[in-house]
């Protein structure tokens, strides 16, 4: 909403409030065009007064004139115009395109406009397909500012919540915020919406919509705003909108600003062709209805003064590959050349291009979207007429960015190879290769880690996901066991893992400060671990109104423990005698948290103090994140839904602009919650920590690349199979400056190694369809949970098994590849490998019941042979339920089907798919086949 309009509700109030006290007597309050406000005030001469006034606000507050009693009594048409207490009518309307013949005042960075004369060519959809594969395959960092202001769109795209739209406003708030605001207004936490790294991979997007239309005192505000930006005075609106471009260069300094421009020729248009862009797009579909436009288009582009500062493209949009294709093209680009030559002598004609209809994009933002599709047209399968259209804008823009600074290509080191490995064996490379590996193998982290270079160069994977914990909109980090949830967790807490994240999501500009909120409870020195176990739960009447209170003293207390990284932050006297203790399981820290619940003398004052906090934070340009970890330590499972949940609904909306909350949770625990508002909305809050089957790889390719670099590429070199070409692409990118080894998530890249290491069908079983039995997807399909999520130990526990057979093989497979698949396919392995993830998962709070049930199908002895099976029939997985409820020796906490069901589905340990009449199939996880003993 506006701010001047906010404004304008507060001071109403205000002076109400004075006429209440006698201190005034009338006023009349003016939102002036640019929603800074004036005011008249009847009331005695009161500089005191005037002040205060002046200074009520966030906005500019003039006094125009102040009347006093006796003048106001006696004259009537002051007391005619102090009828009416506001004024919001002084607005201009829009007209047409700007004449333009001035000077014209180019963006310092490059911006490419999107333009189309009429609607549903695939405006929009080209501009979001271009930024996804400018930020995806040339790791750039790309704005999109939709200026689009009567029609706006992008609120279908990038799965965007209703919670983050209705939260963030747009261009014509900021425009006029700016102006009415005595602080500069924070654009990337207020009107900027960061797009997940899913869809940008290595760059970064974020989009800037037209305004707030969400909620309906937004959309009047956005209406207002439409009704107010003065879009008259061209210099007014091309110094605000030049003034933004700067504002994001300062807070972003993005690679381009992509603008999509309203249909038809209008203001808008104009002024972004006149003053704004260095390239234009045109889209045009090749009909009699869009030649008008295709022509006042080209008069704009080829006006005397455009000649050598814009760019233009055209394009013939959504065209139908058929017999008539190559004839349709060819009176398109005949129209064009033919208009040029009336229009102008000189040879100056723009490139043409040609984009056929796609299902794919055409299916954006709807409920048809298919994201896998959209991923794999931008990555890795973009249609060739896409793509020349694609490069031929990159083009153009690197071309206008070199103009402006310098090119700052990365500069790789070459590896000095430290001994003569040229004239081994391949036997011997593998040897030496295989027993680096497994002399250096990654462990569990521990708390002790000192994130330094060396460590993060070989022993720590940056994941892509992790780039979104700066993502202000992104909140809840969401993963299972073996995610490396907890790892990522203490990482932050390291000031040099912190920053080289920060440099790697391109977010160098801001200045982030962690703390952790909760301890990790195998850390020693933990001093903020108080269990909810400690409350009488039958005396809390108001339960959801005790624990917001609880988590928000939890939260400040916890910050004040850690107040050394604030510097220069000085608690108020009131706090530092109620708080600062450290929170510990006692009598004392019951009672104390206790008393300032049920106090609101003393709740507001740790309200004030965050406040505060805040305050102070912005004045520094700091960001606080604030960090919850195993708050399955702390709160029961079975108690999540009455205690985590506020805890979630008041981090989903948390009163401060700097203090920014990340949770950390397990995906079992989240799935299971209930109690919390509009939970589905909640979705684009989320970062997966979920593995990807590319992910897993890359991960263990590090570690190849971190103590075995040399033996693996001369060994690829020997085998014989890889270009020389594709080497060194591979070993350039590792090798690059702050790669830390990691190889791109690039599927080509991927399987060279892939198949190099592991082969690339593994040969214990014939399969009819030779796919099946590939290697890269036989990992995941053979380690993957019942709920297609993948985790890194028994993936990495198979490896490791594998090398120390082949160690202990006396008669090794010496041929291709480095690890042959008789290693890891080998049955006592996968069954070594699974039981050290399924006893961490069983350890975790809330699964007592879960490992009981597997112990338990684990003993041949017991457990009945006719239920062994993978796959369990209606019939059979009826009989499967009811026979752990009836076995009274396990004691199990679950009573009914549905709690075992439960349990099992959201453990990953079998999928439920159902038969006709609601019939229930189970089938367990292949990763468990053979750890349970399971049969076909």
């Amino acid at each position: 909403m506006l701010l001047g309009l906010k404004e304008l509700d507060k001071l109403e109030i205000f002076l109400d409030n004075l006429i209440e006290k006698k201190e005034i007597y009338k006023y009349r309050i003016y939102l002036n065009l640019n929603t800074t406000i004036s005011v008249d005030i009847v009331a005695d001469e009161n500089n005191e007064i005037k002040t205060k006034i002046e200074n009520s606000g966030l906005v500019d507050i003039s006094i125009d004139e102040w009347i006093d009693k006796a003048e106001y009594a006696n004259d009537e048409f002051y007391q005619k115009l102090f009828e009416k207490k506001i004024d919001k009518e002084h607005r201009r309307r829009l007209i047409n395109l700007i004449d333009d013949k001035e000077q014209e005042k180019k963006s310092s960075i490059p911006v490419v406009t999107f333009y189309s004369y009429k609607g549903g060519v695939g405006r929009t959809t080209s501009l979001i397909t271009f930024a996804n594969y400018y930020a995806y395959r040339h790791k750039k960092k790309v704005v999109i500012l939709d200026f689009d202001f009567e029609a706006p769109g992008f609120t279908n795209y990038f799965d965007f919540s209703l919670e983050a739209l209705e939260n963030k406003n747009g261009v014509l708030e900021y425009i006029l915020d700016k102006e009415a605001s005595k602080e500069k207004p924070d654009l990337l936490r207020n009107y900027i919406i960061e797009v997940s790294k899913e869809y940008s991979g290595d760059g970064s997007i974020y989009v800037m919509p037209s305004g707030n239309l969400f909620g309906q005192e937004n959309l009047k505000s956005y209406i207002e705003a439409l009704a107010r930006v003065d879009i008259n005075s061209t210099d007014t609106i091309t110094n605000q909108i030049l003034g933004l471009i700067d504002d994001i260069n300062e807070t972003i300094k993005p690679d381009v600003i992509l603008i999509d421009s309203r249909t038809g020729f209008n203001d808008v248009f104009g002024f972004l062709i006149n003053r704004i862009s260095n390239t234009i797009v045109g889209l045009f579909e090749g009909n009699k209805q869009t030649e008008p436009g295709m022509k006042l288009f080209l008069n704009e582009i080829y006006k005397e003064e455009h000649k050598n500062s814009i760019n233009a493209i055209l394009v013939n949009s959504l065209v139908h590959k058929d017999s008539g294709y190559s004839k349709r093209l060819k009176e398109f680009s005949q129209n064009v050349n033919d208009y040029l030559i009336e229009l102008t002598d000189e040879n100056y004609a723009p490139e043409i291009f040609d984009l056929r209809k796609s299902n794919i994009l055409g299916n954006l933002g709807t409920i048809e979207d298919d994201k896998d599709d959209y991923f794999e047209f931008i990555k890795e399968s973009t249609p060739n007429d896409y793509k020349k259209f694609f490069d031929k804008v990159i083009e153009l823009i690197e071309f206008k960015e070199k103009n402006i600074k310098p090119n700052s290509e990365v500069v790789t080191t070459k590896y000095k190879e430290e001994r003569n490995i040229s004239k081994l064996t391949i036997e011997e490379l593998k040897d030496n290769l295989l027993m680096n590996i497994h002399d250096n193998y990654p462990q569990n982290y521990a708390e002790n880690i000192i994130y330094n270079e060396d460590f993060l160069n070989k022993k720590f994977y940056f994941r892509k996901c992790m780039e979104d914990i700066f993502n202000f909109d992104k909140f809840l980090l969401i993963g299972g066991k073996g995610t490396g949830k907890t790892a990522f967790y203490s990482a932050l807490k390291n000031d040099n893992f912190l920053t080289n994240l920060q440099r790697k999501a391109s977010k160098n500009q801001l200045k982030f400060i962690v703390i952790d909120i909760v301890s990790i409870k195998e850390n020693k020195d933990s001093n903020k671990l108080f269990e909810i176990k400690n409350f009488n739960q039958d005396s809390i009447e108001d339960k959801e109104f005790f624990y917001k209170r609880f988590w928000t003293i939890y939260i400040l207390n916890s910050i004040l423990l850690d107040i050394n990284k604030l510097k220069n932050y000085i608690i108020s006297e009131s706090i530092s005698k109620l708080l600062m203790k450290k929170l510990t399981n006692s009598t004392t820290n019951k009672l104390f948290f206790e008393e300032i619940i049920a106090s609101d003398e003393k709740f507001i004052l740790v309200e004030e103090e965050l406040k505060n906090i805040d305050l102070f934070l912005k004045k520094q340009d700091l960001n606080l994140m604030i960090t919850f970890d195993q708050l399955d330590h702390i709160v029961k499972p079975t108690l999540w839904s009455i205690i985590v949940s506020p805890l979630i609904d008041y981090c989903r909306s948390i009163p401060f602009l700097k203090i920014q909350p990340k949770l950390f949770l397990r995906h079992d625990l989240y799935k299971k919650l209930g109690n919390i508002t509009n939970k589905n909305s909640l979705d684009s809050n989320i970062i997966k920590l979920e593995w990807s089957k590319d992910e897993i790889f890359a991960f263990f390719f590090k570690v190849v690349f971190s103590y075995a670099k040399d033996d693996f590429f001369k060994i690829m070199e020997k085998y014989d199979d890889v270009s020389s070409f594709k080497i060194k692409a591979i070993q350039k990118k590792i090798n690059q400056r702050n790669s830390y080894n990691q190889i791109d998530l690039d599927r080509d890249k991927i399987l060279i190694l892939v198949e190099t290491f592991f082969g690339e069908y593994q040969t214990t079983h014939y399969y009819k369809n030779k796919n099946d039995g590939k290697i890269y997807d036989w990992f995941y399909n053979n380690l993957a949970d019942a709920n297609n999520s993948i985790s890194l130990r028994p993936f990495l526990e198979l490896i490791k098994l594998a090398i120390e057979m082949y160690k202990n093989d006396k008669s090794k497979n010496l041929g291709k590849p480095i690890l042959n698949s008789d290693y890891y396919l080998h049955q006592e392995i996968r069954v070594k490998c699974v039981k050290q993830h399924f006893d961490d998962l069983a350890s975790e709070e809330g699964n007592e019941d879960l490992k009981k049930i597997i112990e338990h199908i684990r003993d041949s002895s017991r457990f009945p042979d006719t239920l062994r099976y993978r796959s369990l029939k209606p019939v059979n997985y009826d009989k499967f339920l009811n026979y752990f409820l009836e076995n009274s020796r396990l004691q199990l906490n679950s009573k009914t089907q549905i709690e075992i069901e439960e349990l099992l589905i959201l453990n990953g340990i079998i999928s439920i798919e159902y038969k006709r009449g609601s019939k229930k199939q189970c089938t367990f996880a292949y990763l468990y086949k053979y750890f349970l003993g399971l049969k076909g």
